[in-house]
């Protein structure tokens, strides 16, 4: 997989991202997620470390960050909202 469909993956990812988040209600941003003890509102801090990490990935090794991207979206469950 070359940089640009990386790129373009991670574009689409943070596209689904961005709209889920504009569904969060001011109640549910309090509410506990699975990743205990975390709450919903801690979740796009945490997502945003992550992608601050991902130019130097990609700069890197883009397998390196294939494979991380692999593990990471197989990992999670989606939630229907």
């Amino acid at each position: 997989m070359d940089q640009g469909r990386v790129v373009e993956a991670f574009r689409l990812e943070a596209g689904q991202l961005a709209r889920a988040i504009a569904g969060v209600s001011v109640a549910e941003w309090g509410l506990p997620t699975r990743c205990a003890p975390w709450k919903v509102s801690d979740l796009p801090a945490h997502v945003r470390v992550v992608i601050a990490w991902l130019p130097g990935m990609v700069q890197f090794d883009s397998k390196v960050l294939i494979r991380f991207l692999r593990r990471t979206y197989t990992a999670v469950t989606p939630v229907a909202h």
